[in-house]
């Protein structure tokens, strides 16, 4: 298989990791059951991004998982028109952030745990909208992890 059973947090669904979400701005469009174009199975999550907002994903708090057995983040992202995407750790928007550049193509993104200030435990992820041009609709899929 292309990634280990148990690894995913958004596939079509969100997954037992999944433990909350959180938007920025509530005015924000949004559906977690987007089925019109997707990267990989039948949905994803269709964000309409105002410009410099967020999107957070809480990993569920009865097991935060340590990165003993994960090194990197990995989603899919796609979004309306090219810019840019800020993607961040454990709530940390400005110290654990990975700028990303998203295209109006599937781009898979792999983020290792060392490029988001070696995380030794992983409480949420998130995406802040960084284009700087007034928002985008952007496309999640395929939010997972990576196995050392």
């Amino acid at each position: 298989a292309p990634q280990s059973l148990g690894s995913a947090i958004y596939d079509d669904a969100f997954t037992n990791i999944w433990g909350w979400q959180s938007l920025w701005d509530g005015t924000n469009g949004f559906n977690n059951a987007y089925s019109k174009d997707f990267s990989q199975g039948a949905k994803c999550i269709e964000w309409q991004a105002g410009e410099w907002d967020g999107y957070v994903i809480g990993i569920n708090n009865w097991s935060y998982h340590d990165t003993d057995k994960y090194k990197a983040i990995r989603f899919s992202v796609k979004a309306e028109k090219p810019g840019k995407v800020k993607f961040f750790v454990n709530g940390s928007t400005e110290l654990n952030v990975k700028i990303v550049d998203i295209k109006t193509l599937w781009t898979y993104v792999e983020i290792p745990y060392s490029e988001v200030g070696g995380i030794t435990e992983l409480t949420q992820i998130g995406f802040q909208e960084f284009g700087g041009f007034g928002g985008n609709n952007m496309l999640l899929d395929d939010i997972g992890l990576i196995l050392k």
